[in-house]
């Protein structure tokens, strides 16, 4: 059902509520109902005073007046923000870090995922409703990424255990040579399957013809032979085959095997079926990703510009699905030309990043001008160029969790403009690591993982207030935090 606007009459808005009503009557499904005072919705609308109803932990409705269904749980936010819940694109929360170097592909987060109770409270309770949990290692191609919730809402904990490929493009030589051999690879590999199969279908068709040849031939001696002679008789004494006597009535023939039992049916030949050679578990991943199999990408770590460029002359090659993951490094105490902090170049390649239309996953950071005192806000930047950025956590830390929010309104702050944060903190974050069909904004249809705010997100003051995942409260402040 779609979203019930505020402006239809009031017969249509309460027909509506009255269909989710009769369904409500059929037994089992479960209804939750949160009045918001602002709702952002993450697809660029914010709305006063509506009512967002829930659905076996999937938006139904939103609208001013629900006639809401019997029985319903009832979430009073009237005087507080609710907005979908954060997402971490870059994430080891659970997980213990350590260095994977080389080409391994073949290896998936979640053959390492056993998350310990309580393990992902810590992004709970700073509004982080899922996190994508990469690959470990900062360099080469370390495996692929997983995507999960940070509690259960009736699903399980994960969304997508097969996610985007983990590379890095930092060490320019190394990594470059190691992505492009990788994507190489992956099209040799399919040259040689659609080689064998060619090779395959070619020898299966010189059968069929060859059998057909057969077959004609045989009906043509058997339209040629004299009336009143059995069909492959020789010409002579009749029923005497040269060289001994006929075999007995109803026996095999000589070197034949023996006839089948009256009425059984005749034993078809199975077709035989092609049998690719097999691809080398590293390398299958890039054949999913070089055919555009949905759903799998390449999740690319950059380290600065010169990174990019590198980048661009591998897609001019291999035209793949992507995400880029830039490193922005943070200005903080005295400015580089006194604490030899090193700064950014990538503002140099902001207008190739929109002209492209990139989706680019930043940490959401000012910097120094590489070689320069001078601060850039590089999200903003590529922002305003045309990019999808979205913003994610520098870190796993609780502090850089709970500053997340801060973080984004100092970039708003610094020129960002509020719309192209919002959608870095939704809608683009949910494209960003593939699960956009079902998170990133709150829309009917679409899964329930939201987050209560005391005041708007941008705000410094803003408290979070509940977490809920799959339209189940998942953690709160508390009676005593409230009061």
């Amino acid at each position: 059902m779609g979203i019930v606007s505020s402006r239809l009459p009031l017969a249509l808005l309460l027909a509506a509520a009255a269909g989710a009503t009769a369904r409500a009557a059929d037994g089992d499904d479960r209804y939750v109902a949160i009045r918001c005072g602002k709702l952002i919705t993450g697809t660029g609308d914010e709305k006063s005073g509506v009512t967002l109803l829930v659905k076996n932990g999937k938006v139904e409705l939103i609208g001013e007046k629900i006639e809401l269904p019997h029985p319903c749980e009832v979430i009073d936010a009237g005087g507080m923000v609710v907005m979908p819940g954060h997402i971490h694109a870059h994430s080891r929360l659970s997980l213990v870090d350590f260095q994977r170097p080389g080409m391994r592909a073949d290896l998936k987060v979640a053959d390492e995922f056993l998350p310990a109770p309580g393990a992902f409270t810590p992004a709970l309770a700073a509004g982080f409703t899922t996190l994508q949990l990469v690959a470990p290692g900062s360099s080469g191609i370390p495996g692929r990424c997983m995507v999960v919730r940070t509690a259960d809402g009736g699903d399980g904990l994960v969304i997508d255990d097969d996610g985007a490929i983990k590379a890095h493009l930092i060490a320019a030589a190394q990594d470059r040579r190691m992505l492009a051999e990788a994507l190489t690879g992956a099209k040799r590999e399919i040259e040689k399957r659609d080689k064998a199969k060619a090779e395959f279908e070619a020898k299966k068709k010189a059968a069929e013809e060859q059998k057909k040849k057969e077959e004609e031939a045989k009906k043509a001696q058997q339209q040629g032979a004299p009336q009143g002679q059995p069909q492959g008789q020789p010409q002579g004494q009749p029923g005497t085959p040269p060289g001994g006597p006929a075999p007995a009535p109803g026996g095999p023939k000589a070197g034949e095997p023996p006839a089948p039992p009256a009425g059984a049916k005749p034993e078809e030949k199975k077709e035989e079926a092609f049998q690719p050679p097999p691809i080398p578990p590293q390398l299958q991943p890039f054949v999913d990703l070089v055919e555009k199999k949905p759903g799998t990408s390449l999740f690319v770590k950059l380290g600065g510009a010169t990174s990019y460029l590198h980048w661009l002359e591998l897609h001019k090659e291999h035209e793949v699905a992507h995400v880029l993951y830039p490193e922005v490094i943070r200005a903080q105490g005295y400015p580089q030309a006194f604490s030899g902090v090193s700064g950014t170049d990538l503002h140099w390649i902001a207008d190739k990043v929109g002209e492209n239309k990139e989706l680019v996953v930043l940490a959401p950071w000012t910097s120094y001008t590489q070689g320069s005192i001078d601060l850039v806000n590089v999200p903003a930047k590529f922002a305003a160029a045309g990019a999808r950025v979205a913003l994610t956590p520098f870190s796993d830390s609780t502090d850089a969790l709970q500053s997340f929010r801060f973080q984004v309104a100092e970039l708003v702050k610094a020129g960002m403009k509020r719309g192209d944060a919002i959608a870095a903190l939704t809608k683009h974050a949910a494209e960003a690591i593939g699960v956009d069909a079902q998170l990133g904004t709150l829309e009917p249809g679409k899964e329930a993982n939201l987050i209560v705010l005391t005041a708007d997100p941008l705000d410094a003051q803003a408290t979070l207030d509940q977490v809920l995942v799959g339209g189940r409260v998942a953690w709160t402040r508390g009676p005593k935090a409230r009061s």
